[in-house]
Parts: structure tokens; C-alpha cells; sequence
């Protein structure tokens, strides 16, 4: 079992800071952007503003992936939803605390009250979120591992992997863009068939939870296509520089 966890930890030590500080802001503010619902006229279509960031989420985890491996990716996800549970406590906490005249002088009652609202009672949608969340990170790990291994058996593409080459671009594209569509379109199912109805109560029908959470995957997919070229040199620049330094 130490080993075990040790081999975790070890993954989590290898990423770089700022790989892990992104995730974290994006984890935090993409739980809370959930709270808003971005379009639903509960027949068709069923959208909430999360997606707006959720994608360099799944950005992130790509690099993770395909740089330092599942474990790694896997680790950061467990520290994401630990962070996020932190302030979700640390919120309600606050949100008890009884208002002052001061407070009430300088926001008013009804920003003030508007505020306790949104930060003290919202655990759970970011419960709900981070189900979703953990539940499309496992997705996205498996099939970016799985579509790397794919193309690493055949004589084409492999070795391929991290190299900035054509063959690695189209290796990286592949296993990028196939996980993040399915762990996405996941992420979206999770969340919206549970918040929908039972949070939000919004009338919506399954077919509006299905072309919403559709929809929203295409939209983060098609973000996600504008940066992953960068992520993608962010990958190959270090392995070089690990090359050099071992030379």
C-alpha cells in the first residue's frame, strides 16, 4: 500500500508548478460557474457557464497525461477535488457568519444576502460538479493512455509519442482531442442529469440533457483546438531540454 501511494506522489512531485496551480484555479472557478445556468428552454437544449473554463481543465490533463503519465494526471485530479471541497467549507463557513452593519453599509442587504446565497449554498452543486469532474477524469485518462498505446502498436507511429514531428503532432491530436471529446461529453451527463433536475429543478427533458451536454462538449473541444498546439509544444520543448540536460 506505501508503495503504492508512494508511486502517486512521486507522479504528483514530477509536474511542474504552474501545471498544477492552472488546474486548480480552473477546478475552483469552473465548480462555481456551474451555479449559472447558461441557456435551457427545457425541451432541446440545456447549458450551464462552467464550460467556459472547464476545457483548459481537460487541457491540463492532457498534458499531464501524455507528459508525465495516468498517475500523474490521476494525482492532480485528487488534489483538485481536495482544494475544491477546502474552499468549499471555508464558503460556508464564512456564509454563517452573522452580517454587521458594516458589511450591510457597504454592499447593502440585498448584495450582501445575494452573496451568503451564492457562497453558502452551493456545496452542492460543486459535490454534484466534482462527481462529474472525477468522474470524466478517470474517462479522459483511460483514453488518452488506451489511444497512445493504440498508436504506439503500429509501425507507423511508433515511438512517435512526445516528439515534435508530424507523426508526434498526429499521435497528440488523436489522443488530445479523442479523450477530451468523450471525458467532456461525460463530464456534461454526469452533471447536468443530476443538477438539472434535482438542483436547479429547470424542467428539461433527457433529449435536452443529451444535445446540452453534446453541444457543450463540441464547444470546449473546439476551444480546446485553438491551445492544444501550445500544450503540445510545452510537451516536446521538455522532453528536448531533458534530452540535452542528460547528454
Amino acid at each position: 500500500m506505501k508503495k503504492f501511494l508512494k508511486s502517486y506522489v512521486d507522479a504528483f512531485k514530477s509536474v511542474p508548478a504552474w501545471l498544477i496551480a492552472l488546474s486548480v484555479v480552473t477546478t475552483v472557478l469552473m465548480n462555481l460557474l456551474a451555479n449559472k445556468t447558461l441557456y435551457s428552454d427545457g425541451v432541446y437544449l440545456s447549458i450551464d457557464c462552467g464550460l467556459m473554463v472547464s476545457w483548459v481543465m481537460f487541457l491540463v490533463m492532457d498534458i499531464a497525461t501524455q507528459r508525465y503519465g495516468g498517475k500523474a494526471s490521476f494525482a492532480i485530479t485528487i488534489f483538485d477535488v481536495l482544494v475544491a471541497l477546502a474552499m468549499s467549507g471555508i464558503m460556508v463557513g464564512v456564509a454563517a457568519i452573522p452580517e454587521s452593519s458594516v458589511s450591510g453599509w457597504f454592499m447593502g442587504d440585498e448584495a450582501a444576502g445575494s452573496l451568503n446565497g451564492l457562497i453558502g449554498n452551493n456545496y452542492l452543486v460543486i459535490l454534484t460538479s466534482l462527481f462529474a469532474f472525477i468522474c470524466s477524469s478517470g474517462v479522459d485518462i483511460l483514453s488518452n493512455v488506451t489511444i497512445g498505446k493504440l498508436f504506439n502498436k503500429t509501425k507507423t507511429f511508433e515511438g512517435e509519442a512526445n516528439k515534435r514531428t508530424f507523426k508526434g503532432f498526429i499521435v497528440y491530436f488523436f489522443r488530445a482531442y479523442g479523450s477530451t471529446f468523450l471525458s467532456q461529453l461525460t463530464d456534461n451527463l454526469v452533471f447536468q442529469g443530476i443538477a438539472y433536475p434535482l438542483l436547479f429543478t429547470i424542467p428539461c427533458s433527457p433529449l435536452s440533457i443529451f444535445l446540452g451536454a453534446l453541444l457543450a462538449a463540441v464547444v470546449e473541444l473546439v476551444a480546446e483546438f485553438a491551445f492544444a498546439p501550445v500544450g503540445y509544444l510545452a510537451i516536446t520543448k521538455k522532453k528536448k531540454e531533458e534530452a540535452t540536460v542528460t547528454e
